[in-house]
């Protein structure tokens, strides 16, 4: 694998990543679902596609974020000297940052949650085996 630099100051690039990673969930989303009626199908293997897609998930929020904090990077530095127009966009786009940075951390919750469920999951069937 080479090691290739991104520039995250280009919304463009942030957007082919955000399109990537979107896909990359969806496929293990779409695997999830063809692998869950098979015998090859252990709680286990289903729990560990769920915490590849939530690391996904969590990768798009946190492009999200840098995303919106590139495009509004000249508003959220406004000063008081500005007008009170721009002011109030500047609120609006710090809350909007402040919205996205929530949904970052809502995404991580979910990946915790699903990697403690892919353990517990994988401590069953190797208590099940050892037994």
């Amino acid at each position: 694998m080479s090691n290739h630099k991104l520039d995250l100051s280009n919304n463009s690039v942030l957007h082919t990543l955000q399109v990537a990673v979107s896909d990359k969930a969806s496929a293990l989303y779409k695997e999830y679902w063809e692998l869950h009626g098979t015998e090859a199908f252990t709680e286990a293997k289903g729990f560990a596609l769920l915490v590849h897609r939530a690391e996904q998930l969590l990768a798009y929020a946190q492009l999200d974020v840098a995303y919106w904090t590139q495009s509004h990077k000249e508003w959220l530095t406004l000063e008081d000297s500005s007008s009170a127009v721009d002011r109030a966009t500047a609120a609006v786009r710090r809350a909007e940052l402040v919205k996205y940075k929530a949904i970052c951390d809502e995404k991580a919750e979910y990946l915790a949650e699903q990697q403690e469920l892919y353990k517990d999951a994988m401590r069953a069937e190797r208590a099940e085996r050892n037994s």
